[in-house]
């Protein structure tokens, strides 16, 4: 039997194997932000492996064959979104979702701005 993490600390003890999604066109000119968020996931025990998408819907293909323990959606709004959608499929389907990191590159970041990230 797996026992499921009590605490955040816990939590984030449990998660080790981090994907980052990047779209690269999104944050072309903020790729220091996202090697600062790298290695804040590394100084926190996260072996972090970076995909770029290639396209519109790589995203969500990316988060739907996911093998890692937290996955991160490093671009603007449409990114974050295939991302989540890729994870709901998983959850309609009944497999194992890892939560979902978002690093905001994108021009508006409507999501991040909402969220106060």
């Amino acid at each position: 039997m797996t026992s499921v993490p009590s605490s955040t600390a816990d939590r984030n003890r449990a998660a080790r194997r981090c994907l980052v999604i990047y779209n690269p066109v999104a944050g072309w000119r903020r790729r220091r932000r996202l090697d600062t968020a790298l290695a804040a996931l590394e100084a926190h025990g996260l072996s972090a492996a970076v995909v770029e998408t290639t396209g519109l819907g790589h995203g969500d293909s990316l988060a739907r064959a996911a093998d890692a323990d937290m996955v991160v959606a490093a671009g603007g709004d449409g990114t974050v979104g295939e991302v989540a959608g890729g994870l709901m499929a998983r959850a309609e389907a009944g497999r194992p979702v890892p939560p979902l990191g978002i690093v905001p590159l994108g021009t508006a970041n409507v999501m991040a701005a909402e969220l106060g990230l």
